[in-house]
């Protein structure tokens, strides 16, 4: 019971400190700014760099909280559904579509380093990543 009490408490702190903060970036008032801030972030989530095991947080902890308690979950879809609110406005279409568009665009970028990162050819993994950036930049830049 004391090793799930304290590995709750670690992802809550990970949750509350790390998840998302590369987002933040977005936070500008401009919605062409943000788009190319958001274009950016995304060719260096996408990247070599970050799409191994030493890059940001988010895919690893999506995975780690969807074996936790309801406490844990809700405080992530807190935290993610920030993340989606800084990238929404960058998004081409209506309040909705925008939404939309957003979260696509989230479960995409973790999707992509989630399945990278499992992949012992470098080549493979690069492939998923260089896809998702080129299908998730044409949905923020086209109508």
């Amino acid at each position: 019971m004391k090793d799930e009490e304290d590995r709750t408490a670690i992802l809550e702190h990970l949750i509350r400190t790390e998840l998302g903060t590369e987002f933040g970036v977005l936070d500008v008032v401009d919605a062409g700014e943000r788009r190319g801030k958001l274009v950016e972030l995304l060719h260096l989530y996408l990247s070599d760099e970050h799409g191994h095991a030493d890059g940001w947080v988010l895919p690893s902890l999506t995975a780690e909280v969807a074996g936790t308690d309801d406490q844990v979950c809700e405080l992530y879809q807190l935290r993610i559904s920030r993340v989606v609110a800084l990238v929404a406005p960058a998004m081409p279409g209506d309040a909705e579509q925008r939404k939309q568009r957003a979260w696509t665009v989230v479960a995409a970028i973790v999707g992509a380093v989630s399945l990278a990162r499992a992949m012992p050819d470098g080549a493979h993994g690069r492939a998923v990543r260089e896809a998702t950036l080129k299908s998730v930049e044409a949905m923020i830049t086209q109508p």
